[in-house]
């Protein structure tokens, strides 16, 4: 933090990097978006100019390998998580994941003793945990007031993709809808369980920084 900011370099400027992650980090009077990256280099170079803010480049590895970088937001798709985090952990930057980090749990495991071995702070974007109802939950039961929780039930509803002749919301709408996929645990299952688990305190979720 040579410059007494977060220099922040985002990989992705798809939909969800210009609608939550860039913005949110320009918000932030700490934060500065020193570089937007993405693979279709239009993209990037439209993300600067609508948001006014750093450079854009088309070539992550040169990206993640910049000194001048503290943090890299992953915002790609789910697929390019897991090779990117591990690119960006290992040139020593703390890392903003979206979900999933991988599909193969003990990788995320071993990603994350890695990046702890490394003294790297790592995060995943459950947004979710900031939503002022999900707020005021925890409130509620850290004061004690519900008492001491042991189930959890959740329920995800999602109506924007549901079709009522087919059950399971597929990510891919061309996928063989007879085969078992796991669309809902990958998408908005896992805020879910995250909520769950922080509710219900495991200690593998973490405190919510702030």
């Amino acid at each position: 933090m040579a410059t007494g900011k977060l220099r922040i370099g985002v990989l992705g400027a798809g939909a969800w990097a210009r609608a939550a992650h860039i913005p949110g980090w320009l918000r932030d009077p700490r934060c500065d978006v020193a570089v937007i990256c993405d693979l279709k280099r239009e993209l990037a170079d439209d993300a600067v100019r609508q948001f006014g803010a750093g450079e854009s480049s088309a070539d992550w590895e040169a990206v993640v390998s910049r000194r001048d970088l503290d943090v890299i937001d992953i915002a790609t798709p789910s697929h390019t998580h897991y090779p990117l985090a591990v690119a960006a952990v290992e040139a020593g930057k703390h890392v903003l994941c979206e979900k999933p980090v991988a599909y193969e749990f003990q990788d995320t495991w071993t990603l994350a003793r890695r990046a702890g071995a490394k003294g790297l702070l790592t995060k995943l974007g459950f947004t979710f945990r900031y939503s002022p109802g999900v707020q005021y939950a925890k409130s509620l039961i850290d004061e004690g007031f519900v008492g001491r929780p042991l189930v959890f039930n959740g329920f995800e509803q999602n109506s924007q993709w549901l079709d009522p002749q087919v059950p399971l919301r597929q990510v891919d709408h061309t996928a063989d809808q007879a085969v078992l996929q796991t669309s809902s645990l990958e998408g908005y299952g896992a805020p879910i369980i995250d909520i769950g688990m922080w509710w219900v305190g495991a200690g593998w979720c973490g405190p919510l920084v702030t």
